[in-house]
């Protein structure tokens, strides 16, 4: 979120989101079982599953656990993808600028949960020693 200060804009991070994004961090350190963050060029699949509004009609319902309706509401899907991918900087991947390609989308479910794919892109066998080159003046 930002705070515009007369010529001066600063970021803050919600309480919610912070808690939210240190057991995300929590959960990803469990997965990742000791291994190292991935290094390489990333490409990051994140299906966020809400639950199912108690408002909706019980035909309304049935189309969103099918996924013919889903979640229009806020948070955006941008600012799932941005909570995400910051909690799992450092963790996952060293910095999320490696995220080479990017795909969210909302859904309903009855068990709601954020999961997460990362595939990690072979550099090609030509680019290697530049690659390399790069990593040592990081």
């Amino acid at each position: 979120m930002a705070l515009r200060k007369r010529h001066h804009v600063s970021m803050y991070t919600p309480a919610e989101v912070r808690k939210w994004q240190i057991t995300a961090k929590q959960l990803a350190i469990t997965q990742m079982k000791g291994k190292p963050p991935l290094a390489g060029m990333l490409e990051v699949d994140i299906r966020v599953y809400l639950p199912v509004p108690k408002s909706m009609s019980k035909a309304k319902q049935a189309w969103a656990l099918n996924g013919t309706i889903r979640p229009t509401t806020r948070p955006d899907a941008d600012n799932y993808s941005k909570s995400i991918c910051d909690s799992l900087t450092g963790v996952a991947w060293l910095d999320d600028a490696q995220i080479v390609q990017l795909n969210i989308g909302k859904w309903y479910s009855e068990r709601p949960r954020v999961e997460i794919e990362v595939n990690e892109r072979a550099y090609p066998l030509a680019a290697q020693p530049a690659i390399e080159g790069q990593r040592e003046l990081l």
